[in-house]
């Protein structure tokens, strides 16, 4: 992620740190900042002791 007042500026940024890094620079007057954010490849599994299927057909609720 990078985070700056434009794009030239941009420095590279933990995202831990967004939200702090936006509110430094509104509380300075700033009016405008750049926010990229890079996507990296992974794979999600399934978290552990979860029994519902999703995409199986079924609803977890009522309906009229």
């Amino acid at each position: 992620m990078r985070f700056g007042v434009d794009e030239a500026s941009a420095q590279p940024l933990p995202p831990a740190e967004l939200i702090r890094s936006i509110n430094a620079l509104t509380s300075e007057g700033g009016e405008q900042f750049f926010v990229e954010i890079l996507r990296k490849p992974g794979k999600r599994t399934p978290r552990a002791g979860s029994d519902h299927g999703f995409g199986d057909g079924e609803l977890d609720f009522e309906q009229d």
